[in-house]
C-alpha cells in the first residue's frame, strides 16, 4: 500500500512541477535512455562480454549439479549397506554440497550484476554527457529519462513511468542520437 501511494504521490508531484515549469514557458525535454542503451555499439560487445561471463558460469554450475546428482544417486543406491556412521557422513556430504551449490547461485547472481555494471558504466556516462550537452543547447530548464520505469510496479504487473509529460515537451532523442553517432530510429506512433 505504501508503494502504490508513494507512486501517485509522486506522479502528482511531477505533474505540479510540470505544470508549473509550463506557466513559466521553460522548455521541459525528455529523453529515451534505455534505448540509445540498447543501440550504442558499445553495448554489442558488452553483451557480448556478458554472455562470455555467464556461460562460464552456467558451465560450474551444471559441473556442480552433475557432481550432486552423481553423489545423490550413489547415496540412494547403497545407504542401505552403510553402516550408520558412513550413511551419516555422505548425508553431511550431501548437504554441504547443496549449500555451496546454493551460495554459488547467488554470489553468481551477485558477480554479474557487478559485471553489467562496470560494462555498461562508461556507456551510461557518455550518454549522460551528450544529453546535459543536448539539454545545455536547446536551453531546457530539464530533461526526464522517458525509458526509466522506477515507478514499476512489477509485482502487480503494471509499468508506471516516473515521468510524465505534455505538449510543450521536446524530445530530445533524436539530437543525442546525431551526437552520439547513431542512426535515427523513427519514433514509434501512439
Amino acid at each position: 500500500m505504501k508503494k502504490i501511494f508513494a507512486s501517485v504521490l509522486a506522479v502528482a508531484l511531477s505533474c505540479c512541477v510540470f505544470q508549473s515549469v509550463q506557466a513559466q514557458g521553460m522548455k521541459v525535454g525528455f529523453v529515451n535512455t534505455a534505448d540509445l542503451l540498447m543501440r550504442m555499439p558499445a553495448s554489442d560487445s558488452a553483451q557480448q562480454v556478458l554472455q562470455a561471463y555467464s556461460a562460464e558460469i552456467e558451465e560450474s554450475y551444471m559441473m556442480m549439479m552433475t557432481e550432486y546428482q552423481n553423489k545423490a544417486a550413489e547415496y540412494q543406491n547403497n545407504q542401505s549397506q552403510w553402516s550408520d556412521l558412513i550413511r551419516q557422513t555422505k548425508q553431511q556430504e550431501l548437504q554441504d554440497m547443496g549449500r555451496r551449490i546454493e551460495e554459488f547461485g547467488q554470489q553468481s547472481q551477485e558477480d554479474m550484476q557487478r559485471k553489467t555494471q562496470e560494462l555498461y558504466a562508461p556507456i551510461i556516462a557518455e550518454i549522460t554527457k551528450v544529453v546535459e550537452k543536448v539539454a545545455i543547447e536547446e536551453k531546457l530548464l530539464c530533461v526526464f529519462d522517458k525509458g526509466d520505469v522506477s515507478l514499476s510496479l512489477v509485482g502487480a504487473g503494471l509499468n508506471v513511468p516516473s515521468v510524465f509529460f505534455g505538449e510543450n515537451a521536446v524530445d530530445v532523442t533524436s539530437l543525442v542520437e546525431k551526437k552520439l553517432g547513431l542512426p535515427s530510429v523513427p519514433a514509434p506512433l501512439n
